[in-house]
């Protein structure tokens, strides 16, 4: 659960991820420039609210407030929120530093912000703050991490070339952490490639069963249960390239465009289920159904009588203790069934762990944390 409160007290000015409150209000001075790491839902609380400050902007002759987000996000908001004006928006590039003027209420400074990939979901963004002095010196350096996650062990934090000098660490004054799973609850997880790898070996051997009983069973078919956010592209496109390109997922049409990357997912689903038979991404916003729900022989998208397999990824169920408890009982730690053996959830998290986290600290080594999440329980 988020903490942050879209502000930074050393950039007065500037908000975050957070803009449901524009005008000063005690110590935090009235909004000037705007910065948005990713488009869930928890990081635009009031971007509605500044698509209409933007748009009663926009009519003067200088345009100063402006939103700065990756490429995608400025697409998605453009969908989402017509009435943003698009002149406001400001798509940033990957680690080209940019020097923008803050207005904080009394006086203009200079910040220099670098947008640096966090692998959280399409399109999601760190920034690295840089304020200004007078001579053009970095007199405070912040880094705000958004929602990230870096579990490529072929990759080193030294990759992240927008926070090293050659090889050596900036000096950081403060970082503002997500510290979603920030728990000994949550010590580790999976990568993504492991968990996604899990998934893939359930899928193939439950869509195999239709060459053993295609004489006397119904069709064997999987059905994901996605949460409704970017961020779960890479599992349909990773089931896609292992089934050779021939396994295609059916998504619903109407929810793809907000609920998944398009650009991303565009070669590896199909909004026809004629064409996508055996994997299902289709469920509707309105539909709850449990994953638990057993033997389930029916598709959100069409009738007829299946053998449904569901398949939820999940990282707030796979404490440590679950874990160990499933480990212990025989089974794969990373994988919960059901009873009926057709309804499973696997560990997946977009968010850091608590190693990872500590290595990520460790590595940098902040003179301030701020933590803008609350870890479950």
């Amino acid at each position: 659960m988020s903490c942050f409160s879209g502000s930074f007290s050393s950039l007065p000015g500037v908000r975050c991820d957070r803009f449901d409150c524009l005008k000063s209000e005690g110590n935090v001075v009235a909004a000037d420039q705007f910065f948005l790491s990713h488009v869930h839902s928890e990081h635009m609380i009031g971007l509605d609210s500044l698509a209409l400050f933007c748009r009663k902007k926009s009519y003067g002759t200088r345009i100063n407030n402006k939103l700065y987000c990756s490429q995608i996000s400025k697409d998605f908001v453009l969908k989402k929120f017509p009435i943003f004006p698009e002149k406001t928006i400001v798509g940033l590039i990957p680690n080209e530093p940019r020097t923008i003027h803050v207005y904080d209420s009394c006086d203009i400074f200079k910040l220099r912000a670098t947008a640096i990939p966090s692998n959280h979901c399409p399109g999601s963004l760190m920034f690295l703050f840089e304020r200004l002095d007078a001579e053009g010196e970095v007199c405070k350096r912040i880094l705000y991490t958004g929602d990230f996650r870096f579990d490529n062990p072929l990759l080193p934090l030294t990759s992240l070339r927008s926070l090293h000098d050659r090889s050596i660490p900036l000096d950081i004054d403060e970082i503002y952490l997500d510290t979603s799973y920030c728990s000994p609850q949550y010590l580790t997880f999976p990568t993504r490639q492991e968990s996604e790898e899990k998934i893939w070996e359930l899928c193939q051997k439950w869509i195999r069963k239709n060459g053993m009983f295609k004489d006397t069973r119904s069709k064997h078919v999987i059905l994901f249960h996605l949460p409704p956010r970017y961020g779960y592209e890479s599992i349909l496109q990773h089931m896609y390239n292992k089934s050779l390109n021939k396994w295609q997922v059916h998504v619903n049409l109407t929810n793809c465009s907000e609920h998944l990357c398009t650009s991303i997912v565009a070669g590896c689903t199909d909004s026809d289920p004629n064409n996508a038979q055996w994997i299902h991404a289709c469920q509707r916003n309105h539909e709850k159904r449990s994953v638990n729900q057993p033997l389930l022989k029916s598709l959100p998208c069409q009738a007829g009588d299946f053998e449904v397999c569901q398949i939820k990824p999940s990282t707030m169920y796979f404490t440590q203790s679950k874990m160990s408890g499933l480990e212990a009982a025989g089974q794969d730690r990373l994988v919960s069934v059901s009873q009926g053996g057709s309804n499973y959830r696997v560990c997946y998290s977009t968010h850091s762990s608590m190693t990872e986290l500590e290595r990520f600290v460790r590595h940098f080594r902040p003179l301030q944390i701020t933590p803008c999440a609350i870890p479950p329980n």
